[in-house]
């Protein structure tokens, strides 16, 4: 009685070739549903930071693995996505369509405000000043505030968890 595992594993034995393909396929099946629902769930484990307020308007993106993508401005008044026209001598001005709320023009382009506000993001996660809520605030923006919250690192913000 000297066999081993391995031996026993190798015995013949007779079964019928419906059978074996019957449980190949269920376990086929059984590791898709399970490796597919993982993934899935990792997906939907997105970080809960996922709006704030900056520069006076409401900014949302999402996440991509641990990249920040889709990031957009909102109109705080009635959550319309925000357009922007942009001018090369005089920057940019947002608009909120609905309401026709004007923003002030800022003296730079969409890709840097975006990266201003990309990097305020980053710090804040970096930090963990987004699970604190500061308090926004009550100055309305200009192109002087928003020159100087550049210039210290903290622009006018106000965190939602969504």
């Amino acid at each position: 009685m000297g066999e081993t595992l391995w031996d026993v594993l190798q015995l013949p034995v007779a079964t019928p070739l419906w059978q074996l393909v019957l449980l190949v396929g269920v376990s086929v099946s059984t590791l898709t549903v399970v490796l597919v629902r993982m993934v899935a769930g990792m997906r939907n484990k997105q970080h809960p930071y996922r709006r704030d307020l900056f520069f006076g308007m409401n900014w949302r993106w999402g996440y991509e693995g641990k990249q920040l993508v889709h990031l957009q401005s909102y109109c705080p008044d009635d959550d319309c996505e925000l357009v922007y026209s942009q001018d090369k001598d005089q920057g940019i001005a947002f608009r909120c369509e609905t309401c026709d709320r004007q923003y002030s023009q800022y003296s730079m382009d969409i890709n840097y405000l975006r990266g201003m506000v990309r990097r305020q993001i980053e710090r804040k996660l970096r930090t963990g000043e987004w699970r604190q809520g500061a308090a926004a605030s009550t100055a309305p923006v200009t192109e002087n505030n928003l020159a100087d919250s550049a210039t210290s690192g903290a622009p006018e913000s106000k965190s939602a968890v969504s």
